[in-house]
This record gives C-alpha cells, structure tokens and sequence, in this order.
C-alpha cells in the first residue's frame, strides 16, 4: 500500500483535532507537568541568595514542590472541565502552555518585598516562629481576622524557609480559587470549554490580581473567590454551601461584606431560605475556634473589625473613591454621611431587585453584585486602593455576559491599577481623581445596564427566569 506524501501531517492533525480520551489527557497532564516542575527548579530565586548554600538544593526542591503542586491543581481543574466539554487535544496543551507561562510569570515577581510584608506580616511569622503552635495561635497581632492568622502561624513552622514565598505561595494559590469561580458564574452565559477557558485566564491575568498577590503579597483574593463561590452556589441552588462560602470569606476579610447583600435578592429567587441563614453564626465560630483554644478572648476575636473600622481616620487612602474629587473635605462631617449613603444605596439597589423578583435572570444577578461591589467602596469612607478587588474581577464576568462592555474591565481594571501604583515608591501614573472619574462613569454604566436588563427580563427577552413558572404564577 503506498503513503502519501502528506499522511504524517494528516494523522497529526488528526491527532490533535481528534476527541481525547481519558488516557491520552493523563498522559499529557503527567508530561505538561513534569516540564513546568523543570523550569520551575531552574528559575530565579534571589531571595535564595541570603541562606546557606548548603541549603540551596533542598530549598529549591521546597519551592519547586510548592509552585508544582499549584500548577498541577490549576491544570486539573481545566483538564476535568475539557473531559466535560469533549474538547479536542490541542486545547488541551494549549491550557497547559497558558498555564505554565502564567505562573512561571508569577513566580518572576516573588522576590519583591512590600512595605506591608516587611514591616508587618514577616516579623508576625517570626514571632510566632518563636512560639509553639497553640501560642502563635494565641498572640495579638495587628488587625486581621485570625484566619489568616492560622495561614501565618502554619508557615511559622518552616523558619529554615523563606516567608515571603510561602505567603505568596498562598496567594497565588487563591488566584487559581478566584478564576474558578469567576468562570463559574461566567459559565451561566456558555459552558463551552474553550469560553470557559479563556475566561478562566483571563481572570488570573487581570493586572490587579497578578498585582495583589504575586508582587504585593496581599490575600484578597481568598475572601474574593469564597465570596464569588457563595454567589455561585447560591445561584446554582447550594445554599448550604452558599451560606458557608460566605461566611467563611467575611471570616477572612471584612470587604466580603460588599457583596453580602446579594443574600436578599437570592432570597427573594428562593435560591436560599432564612433557615439557611442560621449556619452562618456556627460557621463564623468555628474559623475562631483556634484562636480561642490558643487563648485569646473571645470579646477580642468577636471584635477585630470594630477595631479596623477605627484605625483609619481618612476618607480615602488611594481607593478610586467620590472623595477624591474633594480633597479638602473633611472627616468629621462626611464619614457619617458616607456610610449612611452606602446603606441608602444597598437599601435601593436590594428593593429593585425584590420588586423584579419574578422576573430575574443569572445576568441581572451578576450585574447587580457588580454595581454592589462597584458603588459601595465608592461611596464609603476609609477604603484603602485595593478594596475595588471584587469589583475588578464582576467587571470581566459583566463582558462575559455582554461583550460590547469589554471596555468596563479594562476601565475599572485600569483606575484600580493605577490607585495600586500609587501606593508604591515613585511618582503617581495619573491623579487619582481622574482615576475616581472612571470608576464614577463605570458605576453609573453597570447601574444603567442593569435597568435595562430588568426591563429585558420582564418583557421574555432573556429568559429562562430564576424562579419557575408556578413560582412566578
């Protein structure tokens, strides 16, 4: 039988067009990561540089490990959802690919060092290091909630280690959590893999996300995607799980109650009952649990975020918010009316939806918990520059939906970055007034779609609706 000329290229392509099978997947997954561990060992760690070089190897192998395992849980991630959806091969190395450059990009930005790590974070590790576990657990250290606290006394168990990477490790471990569930929600829009996919990129590449975690340190995105995960859920009738997603993300931070109020209008779908509502106070006692049995009080612990909200004595400290387009206003006169404002705006935004309760849509739903974690933080008092994180990440999910908006993530994304930038050495990019402008007009964007969409959800435009049709009856 004669070949033709071209039959390798033919059988290739067939190869790489073709369905996968569970196997061949496996096998790809094995080889894509064994790869990355290899360039992970070989990367640049400068911060290596002031340990023992007898302990060079065993470090490196630590941090190949730790990056590894991070890359292989983001890969299977997508490789399960590709099984799903019968994607051919060639997304699937295409993932991989995607995947590696990425975190291999992250893991470039480790050695930086903030003011927040070095002043703050690094020496709670080292005193903790010097404590036993149950008192690390007990000490009284600085402002945060004690679940990230637990994060940091576990690392305080490896001092041969470096700190700045095991908290950067779990950062960027978040991310992939953040993405996760951001795709999720995107998903009620198309579960195509390759939309999935992409989206899923997307998000771990936003500026800010690469920003907050991989060079700052910063742990928004835990509470970040435990929130988005208590939406989701929430939406995909879970609330069990919904309620304890957000509980467990308010537990972290204190900025997971931007998109609390998005209860109500699942209330009002009956995607969650008030019964439900009562795992909350178990739950949020339970991540405090260990700081008790470490031997803090529990009058400390039950009021760690009163003593937040009165550590800062500023309208804004480099938020995008309406205060910076009054520069001499003063505190006194306008943190009151600010938080007032914000609970008027809650207040609105949760009746509207309750009155289009019949009528409401997945996509009504995530505009609303955009304008929430958009007009909120705009409007309140105090906000540091990173308290737009959710609102960064509900701006890409919001084009998802309707991608003539493509430029509202690249506008917030980009006032967000900025208001970052500004917190660093060096001269600002922009005045963060032009930066509270965009957020002002990107607020007011979202506001107006989401009049539209409900307009377009009671006249059948965009159904299937929520609630059933004996619901809705």
């Amino acid at each position: 039988m004669k070949l033709k000329k071209d039959w390798l290229d033919d059988k290739l392509r067939q190869g790489v067009d073709g369905r996968v099978h569970w196997a061949v997947a496996a096998a790809i997954f094995a080889i894509a990561t064994a790869v990355f561990a290899y360039f992970a060992y070989h990367a640049r760690y400068a911060t290596f540089d002031t340990f023992n070089a007898r302990d060079l190897p065993d470090l490196l192998t630590a941090v190949t490990v730790m990056f590894t395992t991070l890359y292989a849980a983001a890969l299977a991630v997508q490789f399960f959802m590709l099984q799903r959806g019968r994607a051919v091969a060639a997304i699937y190395l295409m993932a991989a690919l995607i995947t590696g450059l990425s975190l291999l990009g992250k893991i470039s930005l480790l050695d930086y060092v903030s003011d927040d790590f070095d002043i703050f974070l690094s020496e709670w590790i080292w005193m903790m290091s010097e404590e036993s576990l149950r008192g690390a657990l007990g000490l009284y250290l600085g402002d945060y909630n004690p679940p990230y606290l637990y994060l940091l006394a576990i690392m305080s168990r490896f001092p041969d280690f470096s700190f700045l990477y095991m908290v950067k490790f779990v950062s960027i471990g978040a991310d992939i959590l953040l993405a996760y569930f951001a795709m999720k929600l995107a998903s009620f829009k198309s579960e195509g893999p390759v939309f999935q996919l992409s989206f899923f990129h997307l998000t771990l590449l936003l500026p800010t996300v690469v920003f907050n975690g991989a060079y700052w340190a910063q742990c928004d995105a835990i509470y970040a995607g435990l929130a988005l995960g208590g939406l989701y859920m929430g939406l995909k009738k879970r609330p069990c799980a919904s309620i304890v997603l957000f509980t467990v993300a308010l537990s972290f931070k204190l900025q997971a109650i931007f998109l609390l109020p998005m209860l109500l209008p699942l209330w009002s779908v009956k995607r969650l009952r008030l019964r439900h509502l009562l795992l909350a106070p178990p739950v949020y006692m339970a991540m405090l649990v260990p700081a008790l049995i470490g031997g803090k009080t529990l009058h400390s612990v039950l009021t760690v975020y009163l003593q937040q909200a009165n550590n800062y004595a500023e309208l804004t400290m480099n938020a995008p918010s309406i205060y910076q387009l009054m520069p001499t206003a003063s505190f006194r006169e306008f943190n009151g009316m600010g938080i007032l404002f914000a609970l008027a705006l809650v207040f609105c935004l949760c009746a509207a939806m309750y009155q289009k309760r019949r009528t409401l849509t997945a996509q009504s739903m995530i505009l609303c918990a955009a304008l929430m974690c958009l007009a909120i933080p705009l409007v309140l008092p105090r906000m540091h520059e990173r308290y737009f994180f959710l609102a960064d990440v509900l701006a890409l999910v919001v084009a998802a939906y309707n991608p003539k908006r493509f430029y509202l993530p690249l506008a917030v994304g980009f006032a967000s970055y900025c208001c970052y930038v500004e917190a660093l050495p060096g001269p600002a990019l922009y005045p963060l007034s032009y930066m509270s402008l965009i957020m002002i007009g990107a607020t007011a964007l979202v506001a107006y779609d989401l009049a539209r969409q409900l307009r377009a959800d009671e006249a059948g435009a965009h159904a299937p609706y929520l609630l059933g049709a004996e619901e809705r009856a």
